[in-house]
């Protein structure tokens, strides 16, 4: 209603950019300690490994790291599939207020959302005007795209290693 229509790429572009990536990705192997400062910087607001990153997202330590088809597709179009756990939600108040993000608590006198900031807002239910399901994921689309072939390198060989990294 406020947004309009929001979809992602045509599915010739998004499969152009896996090929790409995958192209980048066979050129030379990466360096996971790089790897490390790439995720930190890029996927640890939403994402877990090794115990270390913040819990909005999936945690990856046992996700099917190991398939980089499977990672890629998730990165380059992560609305492709979107656990309904992991569903975004828009919520306006009866005050004009919009609110998305993840439904992390839900009693009969409020709702709680979980934002991509990690940022929880509650709105009692009797401020809320609508409340529906995005369908979409609170991962943005092109999380690769400012990243250099050699960080995204880097990023696949640290979220690929077996174990955390020796602590220095």
């Amino acid at each position: 209603k406020h947004w309009g229509n929001v979809s992602g790429g045509t599915p010739e572009f998004l499969l152009a950019e896996m090929r790409r990536l995958n192209n980048d990705l066979r050129a030379k192997p990466g360096d996971p300690i790089k790897g490390k400062v790439v995720f930190t910087a890029n996927c640890a607001q939403c994402h877990q490994i090794f115990g270390e990153g913040n819990a909005v997202g999936p945690e990856l330590t046992q996700a099917n790291r190991m398939d980089t088809e499977y990672m890629l597709g998730s990165m380059v179009n992560p609305n492709m599939v979107v656990r309904k756990e992991y569903v975004q939600f828009a919520v306006e108040t009866k005050d004009g207020g919009y609110y998305n993000g993840l439904i992390s608590e839900r009693s009969p006198g409020s709702v709680t959302l979980l934002n991509a900031n990690s940022v929880k807002t509650t709105i009692a239910t009797g401020d809320i005007e609508t409340i529906e399901e995005a369908g979409l994921s609170l991962m943005p689309e092109g999380i690769l795209t400012p990243l250099s072939p050699d960080d995204v390198r880097d990023l696949f060989a640290y979220l690929q290693l077996k174990e955390a990294p020796a602590k220095n």
